[in-house]
């Protein structure tokens, strides 16, 4: 009876649960060999969560060339600054956020705006626009949240 069973299922021995778990194994590792070969390792980032000292400014520069990460996105979404203005994004939010231009996930537009990294809550980035354009940027982290910074 076990022969015409092991006939039937096709399997030998072993419960079916156990070749599902195998192929879902061995799924998962090449599904993280290939993110990790093709994506992963040629942006050269990591998701390392670290504070950068904003340079002191005065508190009225400070808000005014100031966008805030909260849960909802970046506010404002579209902040207009003078050539050589230094923008400091500010996360207030629970989620980590990274700041890079667009388009998402190569941050070609102007690869040098990308912060490289993410940031907890209660950090910042500060970025300085020297050329006259405008920067369509995103949290590379969740790429739904969008702003733009018009530079005159």
């Amino acid at each position: 009876m076990d022969q015409e069973l092991q006939a039937q299922n096709g399997y030998g021995k072993r419960p079916v649960w156990q070749y599902l778990l195998l192929y879902l194994i061995i799924g998962g590792v090449l599904y993280f060999l290939v993110y990790y070969l093709f994506f992963y390792s040629k942006s050269g980032k990591s998701y390392s969560y670290s504070s950068q000292d904003v340079k002191s400014q005065t508190t009225e520069t400070l808000s005014k060339n100031t966008v805030v990460y909260t849960n909802s996105g970046f506010n404002p979404k579209t902040l207009t600054v003078k050539a050589g203005t230094t923008v400091i994004f500010k996360n207030e939010s629970t989620k980590p956020m990274w700041v890079a231009s667009n388009p998402h996930p190569i941050h070609t537009d102007y690869s040098a705006f990308d912060a490289g990294k993410a940031y907890k809550n209660d950090s910042s980035y500060s970025f300085t626009f020297t050329e006259a354009k405008e920067y369509q940027y995103h949290n590379h982290l969740i790429s739904n949240d969008e702003g733009l910074i018009i530079v005159q």
